[in-house]
C-alpha cells in the first residue's frame, strides 16, 4: 500500500483536533472523499492512533492519522447517521444513509466490523442516484430503456 501526500492540502479539509467536533471532522472527511472522487472511507484503529483511507481509482491511500481516542467519536457519528445501534460492538453491522451535498446527492452505505482495538468502519459512497435520475425521466421512461446486451457468462 502507498502512502503519500494529497495534492490539495489536508489541512484544508481536516480541521484543527483541539477545538473540533465530531460532526464537524465527519463532514470533512466526507467532504474531502468527495471531492476526489473516492468510492470508499476505511477508519482503522490501532494502538497509537485511528488511520483514515480513502479508496482512489482503486487504490486505498492515506489521508490522516488521528489520535486513537477519535475511532469510537467518528464511528459513532455514522452509526447515528445511518440509524444503527452505537451500543452495539461486537458484532458486525450494516447501514446506509443519503449524504446531501451543495451539488450532489450520495448515497452512502456503511459497514463496522468489531477489532482488536475497536471498530473498523467503511463507508462505501455511490451517486448512483444521479444516473438513475437522468436514465429515467418523462422523456426516456423505464420501457423505452435497450434491453441488457447477452453475454456469454450470462445465465440468460
Amino acid at each position: 500500500l502507498q502512502t503519500f501526500e494529497l495534492q490539495y492540502h489536508q489541512a484544508n479539509f481536516i480541521p484543527q483536533l483541539n477545538d473540533v467536533t465530531t460532526v464537524t471532522l465527519c463532514e470533512s472527511l466526507m467532504k474531502h472523499a468527495i471531492f476526489y472522487r473516492s468510492s470508499d472511507i476505511h477508519i482503522e484503529p490501532f494502538r497509537d492512533y485511528c488511520r483514515v483511507r480513502i479508496r482512489i481509482d482503486g487504490l486505498l491511500k492515506t489521508i490522516t492519522q488521528l489520535p486513537p481516542q477519535h475511532t469510537c467519536r467518528i464511528v459513532a457519528r455514522f452509526k447515528i447517521i445511518a440509524r444503527l445501534d452505537i451500543a452495539e460492538k461486537r458484532l458486525p453491522q450494516d447501514g446506509r444513509f443519503l449524504w446531501r451535498d451543495s451539488q450532489s446527492k450520495f448515497d452512502c452505505r456503511i459497514n463496522c466490523c468489531p477489532c482488536f482495538f475497536g471498530e473498523k468502519h467503511c463507508s462505501s459512497l455511490s451517486n448512483n442516484l444521479f444516473l438513475i435520475k437522468n436514465q429515467i425521466s418523462p422523456q426516456n421512461p423505464l420501457w423505452k430503456l435497450p434491453p441488457p446486451s447477452p453475454s456469454p457468462f450470462s445465465r440468460f
